[in-house]
């Protein structure tokens, strides 16, 4: 058996989000343990998925207690920390996934890796001399590309997917479940819909709040909806809520306004999962709820607001919608939103098809599809920004052909079908015209990395010109992705030889660009087979034949 570890210092629901991943790898090799290394306040998260390895944690909160207290010497948060880790060091691992990428966990993923010199990494780790390691360049995208402000072209889970080499799968039946929370949700869910009668055709959670203001539901669209719910006798309203006194707080605040009426569902996360099996829809904001709702294969409707980050951990259930809005979208009123959201639901629950899924202009609507790389969201409804999305569509076929090598005329034919040959080429040209200009001081470095060989003199106006090219990484378009990899790279020369890495660096910067005009030519050519003259020419040709 292969033990496999996977850390992870994030959150509930990024814990979540590794969990279809950890279920993926067991699932991919029988031959496979994993285990996972988080924080000890989010052992609950953890619970949720069996897994055939252990679950290892690290009591932050204590050791902070005893740093930051005089009272105690340092000594002692030290040695709590050395407890915690202990058993992790002694353990003898084939494999560690380094899922959060941040300083804590890449630091123990160096120091396994150096207990374990056979170890393999996926993920970021660190040098013997302190330079950022990356594993391959799928964990490139996902740890430069993935945080730049242009729109995510890769979802996080699948860069892991890509490096690893595996495919996703479902987790349905490797959610950790209590058997006596299962009778007692189901018979009192059993109990629900017998009262409500046939009329109803679905029971649907809605999830009251998130971990941030900024991404909730506001409370006067969730009035809105429950009110909906009730005129309309469609849907059953469930309110989902955490044990916590705020949460308690709102739930009853707002079923007082409904004389009392309403169903509120309270449950842990280790109960959670007995509750949403029963439902036949969630509608919540970007919440852990959402990721626990994809590893139950529970379609929802999911609340993007602007805070939320776009296309990067959306859901990644492909019978789910997210509708989402921008600060550009501007303000919406509630009954927009309150309609968006019922409107998706509709569309969820199946009694409306996409094409009749009518959305207000103030937000846009995306249902996640599968192709070769993975997730990708299409736009089905509501204000369309034909830039954005030829860009996405765009550079996820440029990575797909860079790192994997493989042409999909599939994303081809997305941008030709949503966006049309003549946004294309506006776009195409603007691009290509920012591109040229980044290669110019791209080809102004490398002049004077040559020029430094024979004058040492020359090294002033090589670090000028490293500095320019790599202020292309914030020009937040096609040409800031060789850019900002570059940099990446840039920062992390390695001092043995800095001198022919940096080389390396930057002919591998030009290479990309070579690749994105070359990209676009591979759009230019699909788009040509598709005009009427040229289909016309080979319909001219066949008759001859």
């Amino acid at each position: 058996m292969r033990n496999i570890l996977v850390i992870n210092f994030r959150k509930n629901g990024d814990i979540f989000n590794s969990l279809k991943l950890i279920n993926s790898v067991e699932i991919n090799d029988t031959n496979r343990a994993v285990s996972t290394l988080g924080y000890e306040e989010f052992r609950s998260a953890f619970r949720v998925l069996k897994t055939r390895g252990t679950n290892y944690f690290i009591n932050r909160k204590k050791i902070e207690t005893y740093f930051k207290n005089r009272i105690y010497s340092d000594a002692l948060a030290i040695n709590q920390f050395m407890e915690d880790i202990n058993p992790v060091l002694s353990t003898k691992w084939d494999e560690v996934i380094n899922f959060s990428n941040d300083q804590t966990g890449t630091l123990l993923t160096s120091i396994i890796k150096t207990l374990n010199p056979s170890c393999k990494i996926t993920g970021l780790s660190l040098s013997v001399t302190g330079q950022v390691v990356y594993s391959d360049e799928w964990v490139r995208v996902l740890n430069d590309v993935t945080t730049m402000p242009m729109t995510t072209p890769i979802n996080y889970l699948d860069c892991f997917y890509n490096a690893l080499n595996i495919k996703s799968s479902s987790a349905l039946d490797s959610v950790a479940t209590v058997p006596e929370n299962n009778q007692i949700a189901f018979k009192n869910f059993q109990a629900l819909r017998s009262s409500i009668g046939p009329d109803y055709k679905a029971l649907v959670g809605i999830q009251l709040m998130s971990s941030s203001v900024e991404k909730n539901i506001p409370i006067e669209t969730i009035n809105s909806l429950i009110q909906e719910m009730v005129n309309d006798t469609c849907y059953f309203p469930v309110l989902l809520i955490a044990p916590l006194k705020e949460e308690q707080e709102l739930a009853e605040a707002i079923n007082r306004s409904f004389g009392g009426s309403l169903t509120i569902v309270e449950s842990d996360f280790i109960a959670a999962p007995s509750v949403l099996v029963n439902l036949d829809a969630v509608i919540t904001p970007d919440t852990s709820i959402k990721h626990l709702c994809d590893l139950l294969d529970l379609p929802i409707v999911e609340f993007a607001s602007a805070e939320s980050p776009a296309f990067k951990m959306w859901t990644t259930n492909t019978s789910s919608l997210v509708v989402r809005t921008t600060r550009e979208s501007g303000n919406y009123s509630n009954s927009d939103l309150t309609s968006a959201l019922l409107n998706s639901l509709a569309y969820i629950t199946g009694d409306i098809m996409a094409k009749d899924l009518v959305i207000s202009n103030a937000f846009s609507t995306y249902i996640p599809i599968k192709d070769r790389s993975g997730l990708h969201y299409k736009n089905c409804s509501g204000i369309k920004n034909e830039v954005e999305d030829c860009s996405r569509t765009f550079s996820r076929y440029f990575f797909l052909l860079r790192n994997a090598q493989e042409s999909d005329t599939r994303l081809l034919k997305e941008i030709f079908d949503n966006v049309g040959r003549p946004i294309f080429n506006k776009w195409a040209h603007s691009e290509k015209e920012k591109m040229t200009a980044a290669m110019r001081t791209l080809l102004s470095c490398i002049r004077n990395l040559a020029s430094s060989r024979e004058n040492p003199k020359a090294y002033k106006a090589l670090v000028e010109s490293i500095d320019v090219f790599m202020a292309v990484a914030t020009w937040n378009n096609l040409a800031s992705i060789p850019a900002v990899i570059f940099k990446s790279r840039f920062e992390n020369l390695n001092q043995a030889s800095p001198m022919a890495q940096l080389e390396e660096a930057l002919f591998s910067a030009k290479k990309d660009f070579q690749l994105l005009f070359d990209s676009i030519a591979h759009c230019d050519e699909y788009f040509l087979t598709k005009s009427p003259s040229y289909l016309a020419k080979q319909g001219s040709t066949n008759e001859l034949n």
